[in-house]
């Protein structure tokens, strides 16, 4: 057969991806057994955004980078490593902690993936690659989970492993997406394991409180909880008069932007102007307008008011590490000796974040950033939080106003 553009459909059947990235993927009729693939990199990152990805060379499985398991998403984030990234033909990602609780459960043959997967049925809508045979399914860990495992089956994949996710197999066939959407976000404890062999991980830390709500409550207590944030650290400070809605958002803004996310912040801002617009002249989207306005100029500044030593630190942060840099840093200033309380439940409600597990990596990672030090683990059997030092000495530098800025 001749390659031209009439009888290209009859040679090939091609199938355009639901990403918004543009890329194909071609396979064969019955016509030819040829398969070509087209570099998979940036879909790859737009589905892990947050991975640690390894450069591997064609048909091998082991990346070729040393000390590769200690590899860090900042490293990644570096010129040189992105080129490199670019120019292998393999891409494999880092499992566990340094990818922020991606995990993947390798199954060796088809038969236990489906099987797998008739016990998980929900999984079957996250990310699934394929090499030679059997799967691997993609997952986000928000509790305590096992390092590395193996088994009869295949594999349980976190700290210590790396999974292929994208380039030609040793065996020549491509890695190909069986499911190409973002890895689900579960718990460890709700994995349901078909095979005698299962992986067991340590017991979770004690602080922490694992009771998550079921899946169908979790609008309801979304709800629930910022309410709560509302009749915590709007309320109790609001002055609803007429013709003070500026001077409101500014203060209340001002306020909450230290101590719960800037998107927790925008939404309590516009619960002001729902519960007080009979007394405002304004239109709710000048209100939307002003605080969003508002709060990315505190951001803004945010940096060059924080002390050098902190400044160094804060640089390197990813932005949910940042959030918690900053509401520690107000907890110290509002209590003695940069000592204050803080449980991961807290963090989790401030922030917006799936489960207390989330919020206590942040904290470890700012830990390991030399940004805060634990004094006194908590303790779930009295509900106590954990007490931390904030280790980074200076002042922040108040603006004019002053905005205040302690819980």
């Amino acid at each position: 057969m001749i390659y031209q553009a009439a009888n290209l459909a009859m040679a090939f059947r091609v199938i355009e991806s639901k990403s918004e990235l543009l890329h194909v993927e071609v396979l064969p009729t019955e016509f030819f057994s040829v398969v070509r693939t087209l570099s998979k990199l940036e879909l790859v990152k737009a589905l892990i955004p947050q991975a640690v990805l390894l450069p591997i060379r064609e048909g091998q499985k082991r990346p070729t980078l040393s000390n590769w398991s200690k590899t860090t998403y900042a490293k990644t984030q570096l010129e040189w490593y992105q080129v490199r990234l670019k120019i292998s033909s393999n891409i494999g990602v880092l499992l566990g902690t340094n990818s922020n609780g991606l995990c993947s459960i390798d199954l060796d043959s088809d038969e236990d993936a489906e099987l797998f997967l008739e016990a998980n049925p929900k999984l079957r809508k996250s990310l699934i690659t394929k090499g030679r045979r059997g799967l691997n399914v993609w997952v986000n860990v928000i509790d305590d989970w096992p390092k590395l495992q193996r088994f009869d089956w295949g594999e349980w994949r976190s700290d210590g492993g790396q999974t292929v996710i994208s380039g030609i197999h040793p065996e020549g066939m491509p890695y190909r997406f069986i499911s190409e959407k973002p890895p689900i976000e579960v718990l460890f404890s709700d994995i349901k394991w078909p095979f005698e062999q299962q992986p067991k991980r340590a017991e979770v830390l004690h602080n922490i409180e694992f009771l998550i709500e079921l899946e169908e409550r979790e609008e309801k207590e979304g709800e629930t909880s910022l309410a709560t944030l509302y009749s915590k650290y709007v309320e109790p400070y609001l002055k609803p008069l007429p013709g003070t809605r500026n001077k409101n958002i500014v203060h209340s803004l001002s306020f909450l932007f230290f101590n719960v996310s800037p998107s927790i912040a925008h939404e309590l801002g516009m619960m002001i102007y729902d519960k007080h617009s009979s007394i405002w002249n304004d239109t709710r989207d000048r209100h939307e307008y002003e605080c969003a306005h508002l709060l990315r100029g505190i951001e803004a500044s945010y940096h060059e008011r924080i002390p050098p030593k902190a400044q160094s630190v804060y640089e390197v942060l990813d932005g949910q590490a940042r959030i918690a840099f900053r509401i520690c840093f107000s907890l110290s200033r509002s209590k003695n000796n940069n000592h204050f309380f803080l449980s991961a439940r807290e963090l989790q409600s401030r922030m917006g974040l799936p489960a207390p597990m989330s919020a206590l990596r942040i904290l470890k990672r700012l830990e390991a950033k030399g940004a805060i030090k634990e004094a006194k683990k908590g303790s779930m059997v009295g509900m106590q939080a954990s007490t931390y030092r904030w280790l980074l000495k200076g002042k922040l530098k108040e603006k004019n106003p002053p905005q205040q800025d302690a819980a």
